[in-house]
């Protein structure tokens, strides 16, 4: 569960409206003062000027605000989102409790990307993972999903692939490819 502050986003939405409002009045108020300046009347310029000046100390002031509303949200955000490590996934491999299925295979898949010289394509940790433990794979590993006619085990190596990135086993890609990090060559040097 994460915890977030209620109406987070309509408050941030209102400090951006705000700040374009008072962007705005900055505006309207240098261009009067130009105009009095214009038809020469120095004192009603003089005047708008100390209204612009005050109107902008009060802006510089929201934007103080907007930055520190950011900064108290981002905080609450991430602290209240709770990454699960590696030793979450150890206590969940002791007590089976909320753990992907396919989580096992984390270990042997970073050990076969470090094997094929840190980089590796989904489909080629798949038939190393199937090759060299295809007899520990079970019924329920070896399900077809009905949306994408592959064994639940190959859908679920994905989920393993975006952990590894959080981790930060593996870097964040987007082409799917495995590349494994200083990190996860410790990882996958380890004994679990």
């Amino acid at each position: 569960m994460s915890t977030s502050v209620p109406n987070a986003s309509a408050i941030s939405s209102s400090f951006r409206k705000l700040l374009k409002r008072l962007d705005g009045t900055r505006k309207k108020i240098n261009s009067a003062a130009a105009s009095e300046s214009k038809t020469g009347d120095y004192d009603a310029a003089k005047e708008w000027m100390e209204v612009g000046r005050v109107v902008s100390d009060f802006r510089d002031r929201a934007e103080a605000f907007n930055k520190e509303w950011k900064a108290l949200v981002k905080g609450i955000r991430a602290s209240g989102k709770r990454k699960k490590s590696t030793a979450d996934f150890a206590a969940c491999k002791q007590t089976n409790h909320k753990r992907p299925f396919v989580w096992r295979f984390y270990k042997p898949l970073l050990g076969f990307l470090a094997g094929r010289g840190g980089t590796a394509s989904s489909e080629e940790l798949i038939s190393d993972l199937e090759q060299n433990l295809g007899d520990q794979l079970t019924e329920r590993d070896r399900v077809v999903s009905s949306k994408t006619g592959l064994p639940k085990w190959h859908t679920g190596i994905r989920k393993v692939y975006k952990q590894c990135q959080r981790e930060g086993w593996i870097e964040r890609r987007r082409d799917g490819v495995w590349k494994i990090t200083a990190k996860g060559r410790v990882i996958a040097d380890t004994k679990v």
